[in-house]
């Protein structure tokens, strides 16, 4: 079972920048960033990052809207910056 841990100031600093550069629309949502310790898989490939709606078990404790589920980083040289980008 995959083990999920608090981002660093790093992620939520380069999400907001992003977010402001390019999703002005969002800015004001309470977006929320977590790590998770393996990639998760999808119709049988690998997902290394997730945007979706908090589920409602999460929902009541951080009043959250959205959640960001960044998986390990990969080994090919792909920047988290580049997966919290294409989430945001």
């Amino acid at each position: 079972m995959a083990e999920y841990k608090e981002v660093t100031t790093e992620v939520i600093d380069i999400a907001q920048e992003l977010i402001r550069e390019y999703h002005e629309n969002i800015q004001e949502c309470n977006i929320g960033f977590v790590f998770r310790d393996e990639a998760g898989t999808s119709g049988g490939k690998i997902v290394l990052a997730k945007c979706s709606k908090v589920p409602q078990n999460i929902k009541p404790v951080d009043e959250l809207e959205t959640m960001g589920v960044i998986g390990p980083k990969p080994d090919d040289g792909i920047e988290r910056e580049v997966l919290i980008k294409e989430e945001a």
